[in-house]
């Protein structure tokens, strides 16, 4: 069932920057949804507009299939948790969860028992009597996310909730929301420019740039089957590399002024674009470092870069104009400026058109 949808959106500030471009968004019941793209892409333009904060130009938002355009924010029934904590410094944490309760008037004993579930639920009943100030990020974090729960909303919205977390505190409130939505199973729309973040939480992930919709899926399909170049570059880490090859007439591949004959079932594939110019887009992992390798393209390279990470190690090595990332483990000892014969297999090639940057096939395997 769908429970948040939003047509044809359209937000431009000072009547020239366009920071929401026909954007189109459906979210089922129960739904964790990410929205995820750079800075500037416009999803957190995209959720303020869903919680009333901003009014669009155009498009409708309709939340349990009624309209909610011209509804001041108390009346929408979401949630929002923002960036910053927005709590309030005066007021103990019982009296920050509470406080949305209190603006319902609801009774007293009910605002008791919904601010102590809130607080079970998220590990807070011993901090109840503290004031902010007293608390560490995560500890305010988490009772930003009780103020949205203990509301019990139609719909979450997530505004970046973590960045101001450090890399291990992140890590284990990553894992405190998609415990709280497994629990809750609560729609949730949650904005953030990591793709880590967007990857692990995601029940599907909605891809922006220059605002607009590039690609919607779960982390996996975004992952195995980008629909342009941009996808593919943007998840992963490191993202997909890029290589500007020619398919010749006689059905032969150029690739950094070397020439390759594909194998005879993916050789079908690149004869639908003889005398083109196309992207080959390869994942990091699917790079090798122990020279050339059947079934694959091999080429020569010159170490720029080796970034040692103890399981694993990332190597960017330069290939004329081309410049690619490596990832993987057991690489051995390696040095800058080290010439390299590196490959990889014709069956982990993605395709994309080189101008608009459009996927013409998935992996060729």
């Amino acid at each position: 069932m769908e429970k948040l949808s939003v047509k044809n959106l359209t937000k431009i500030f000072d009547g020239s920057i366009v920071a929401v471009d026909d954007f189109n968004l459906s979210v089922k019941e129960g739904e964790f949804v990410v929205l995820l793209g750079p800075s500037g892409c416009g999803k957190s333009t995209i959720l303020r507009i869903i919680a009333g904060l901003e009014r669009p130009d155009s498009g409708e938002i309709i939340l349990e299939g009624k309209r909610i355009n011209d509804l001041s924010p108390k009346d929408r029934d979401v949630a929002m948790v923002f960036q910053e904590y927005a709590l309030y410094p005066h007021m103990t944490v019982f009296d920050n969860l509470s406080f949305p309760l209190k603006m319902r008037k609801l009774p007293k004993a009910e605002i008791q028992k919904q601010v102590h579930g809130a607080a079970e639920i998220l590990g807070l009943k011993d901090l109840l009597p503290r004031k902010p100030r007293s608390l560490s990020g995560g500890q305010r974090q988490r009772v930003a996310l009780g103020r949205a729960v203990v509301r019990d909303p139609k719909l979450f919205l997530f505004d970046e909730p973590l960045s101001n977390l450090d890399a291990k505190l992140r890590q284990q409130m990553r894992a405190e929301i998609s415990k709280l939505h497994r629990r809750l199973r609560a729609t949730t729309l949650y904005v953030t420019h990591d793709q880590q973040e967007a990857m692990t939480l995601g029940d599907k992930v909605a891809i922006l740039k220059e605002g607009r919709l590039r690609q919607m899926g779960t982390p996996l399909e975004l992952y195995r089957h980008p629909a342009e170049a941009f996808v593919g570059e943007f998840i992963g880490n490191p993202g997909m590399n890029f290589l500007t090859a020619r398919v010749e007439g006689s059905g032969e591949l150029r690739v950094a002024s070397s020439q390759f004959s594909p194998p005879g079932n993916i050789s079908r594939v690149f004869r639908n674009y003889t005398d083109r110019e196309l992207l080959l887009g390869i994942r990091p992992e699917d790079i090798l470092l122990s020279g050339s390798a059947a079934e694959a393209i091999s080429l020569e390279g010159e170490i720029d870069l080796v970034e040692e990470l103890g399981n694993e190690t990332v190597v960017r090595v330069n290939c004329g104009e081309h410049q690619l990332t490596a990832r993987g483990k057991d690489y051995g000892e390696l040095t800058i400026a080290q010439k390299v014969i590196f490959s990889f297999p014709w069956s982990k090639i993605h395709l994309f058109e080189k101008e608009s940057g459009k996927a013409l096939t998935g992996p060729l395997s």
